[in-house]
């Protein structure tokens, strides 16, 4: 899956007996917490519920998460804290161990990986894989900036299993692929001045992510699919005569009657005007 953004591993870490981390306020970084319960019980509490994560289980909290965790006796766990960069928020991003200034305006929360309900506790199949991958982050820290760049290049590994079995489930669970509210979104709205983005908002995801996405489910762009909404309502107007030129391109959602001349003509070989002659009468 193409991965919009660049995970950078914070800090990483191997504890016995306690966790470090309490979370009663949202991290400054926009920090994001995977646990890899190696011995032990621990149970993390929140305000809503209360999940005890056993041996070989992972745990991932979103920057948003807040509550507390409690390790039962005879503990130990390895630990990953890291960040989403995205492209568009550090656009010369080099791989690097310094983390980036955060930037409040445009922190990037869970919603745009994994929707409104990001995954809390790994699954058993999926932790099998994941696992491994957790140790070897673990193993490597710090050695060499080389290490530091494996470990980064894993995490996104990491993270893109756990995203496409999210996604997976989400369809499973809801009869409907996830990113079919975007298109019935659009439906709605694209007579007014729709875009892509707003496709991807509508499910949660970040533009690029979203349009990734959707290339692999549909083999085209969110942008054709918009395009065609319009020209199908151009189309249906042009064959009604009340309705003027100048309308017909407002209530279809192109930007101006000389945008949408030039690229209907392009389209259909004719002008729209020829074309309205044609399916009129």
């Amino acid at each position: 899956m193409t991965q919009p953004y660049a995970p950078f591993l914070l800090r990483c870490s191997r504890a016995k007996r306690k966790v470090d981390f309490p979370l009663e306020q949202p991290h400054p970084w926009g920090c994001w917490l995977l646990i890899l319960v190696e011995e032990g019980v621990l149970h993390w509490q929140s305000q809503k519920r209360k999940r005890s994560i056993g041996e070989g289980r992972i745990l991932m909290l979103p920057p948003a998460s807040r509550g507390s965790l409690e390790p039962h006796h005879h503990f130990w766990c390895r630990s990953l804290e890291f960040d989403l960069l995205y492209r568009d928020r550090v656009r010369h991003y080099k791989q690097s161990w310094r983390p980036a200034e955060p930037d409040q305006k445009i922190q990037q929360g869970f919603h745009y990986l994994f929707g409104k309900s990001a995954p809390r506790v790994i699954p058993g199949p999926l932790s099998e894989t994941v696992r491994p991958l957790v140790r070897r982050i673990t193993n490597r820290w710090w050695r060499s900036d080389l290490d530091s760049f494996q470990c980064n290049t894993m995490l996104a590994q990491c993270i893109g299993q756990i995203l496409e079995w999210h996604l997976e489930q989400r369809e499973n669970r809801d009869g409907m692929h996830p990113l079919a509210p975007a298109e019935a979104a659009a439906r709605e709205g694209f007579s007014h001045g729709f875009t892509v983005l707003d496709m991807a908002r509508a499910v949660g995801m970040s533009r690029e992510a979203f349009s990734a996405m959707y290339r692999e489910w549909r083999g085209q762009g969110p942008g054709t699919f918009l395009r065609e909404l319009r020209y199908e309502q151009a189309k249906e107007l042009l064959r009604q005569p009340d309705f003027t030129m100048e309308s017909v391109v407002r209530n279809s959602g192109f930007r101006s009657l000389r945008t949408f001349c030039r690229s209907f003509e392009q389209r259909e070989g004719v002008s729209p005007a020829v074309w309205r002659k044609r399916h009129t009468g």
